[in-house]
């Protein structure tokens, strides 16, 4: 499973999915690459998977990243137990806080 991920939150040493989107070819190329640092000018540098070093505009550029299973089941975990919670909270408590 795969998410989109912000382009402005990249983690260094991280491997994401990248689809490139040539605007004037209308071609979609995917490949992969692992993060290493940010420029000024909108760019960002990353390593193929062959360990290539290459520039990627952060504009032209969708970026994901693989979600474990295990990853996946806690997230759901979580707002499963957090709308329990909301719903016990409001069976104890009203809206206005009354009892």
């Amino acid at each position: 499973m795969i998410e989109i991920v912000d382009k402005y939150t990249l983690v260094k040493g991280v491997t994401y999915y990248v689809k490139r989107k040539k605007k004037f070819l209308k071609m979609l190329n995917q490949y992969d690459c692992i993060f290493d640092r940010y420029q000024e000018d909108g760019f960002v540098w990353g390593l193929l998977s062959t360990y290539i070093p290459i520039e990627l505009d952060l504009d032209l550029n969708d970026f994901y990243r693989y979600v474990s299973r295990e990853e996946y089941d806690a997230k759901l975990k979580e707002k499963y137990d957090a709308t329990c919670l909301n719903i016990v909270l409001k069976r104890l408590v009203n809206d206005d806080f009354r009892w």
